[in-house]
């Protein structure tokens, strides 16, 4: 799914549900990536949020484009 045709995606962070949607798996999945450092996450209060642009280089997609 090109993040381009879902207006949920845009803006400079997404939550873990938006990144298992996807990622097509489950969002307990993304936490485990997130405690184990290898999605980068952004801590706000007691929320994770994930860096849009770093998360979609993560993937091999250009941020800035999308």
């Amino acid at each position: 799914m090109p993040l381009e045709d879902n207006g949920q995606f845009e803006g400079a962070v997404i939550t873990r549900s938006q990144a298992a949607h996807l990622l097509k798996c489950d969002p307990r999945t993304v936490s485990r990536g997130i405690a184990d450092g290898s999605i980068p996450a952004i801590k706000l209060g007691r929320r994770q949020v994930i860096p849009r642009v770093p998360f979609l280089k993560l993937l091999g997609l250009d941020g800035g484009d999308i």
